[in-house]
């Protein structure tokens, strides 16, 4: 039995390749009045969902690409580093 690739037209295969495995948009929501309640200062940027007073409240998405996306920014490098 041949592959699916290798069954697969030549056509299919050169367009499929190019295509971007998710497109969309990650954001931070939040109530400005509740963390600023608990001392929190207002979020700008992605470390600043390391603050202290958000310890136990952040949810991220189950996604590894999210997290190494999250991790990249914090530090202040890109999605995509060259």
């Amino acid at each position: 039995m041949p592959s699916a690739t290798a069954a697969a037209p030549q056509r299919f295969l050169q367009c499929a390749l190019h295509r971007p495995l998710r497109w969309g948009a990650t954001l931070i929501a939040y109530r400005k009045d509740r963390l600023l309640r608990r001392g929190g200062h207002i979020i700008l940027d992605w470390a600043d969902l390391l603050q202290p007073q958000l310890q136990g409240r952040v949810a991220l998405t189950d996604s590894s690409r999210e997290l190494m996306g999250f991790a990249l920014k914090t530090l202040g490098m890109g999605y995509n580093p060259r």
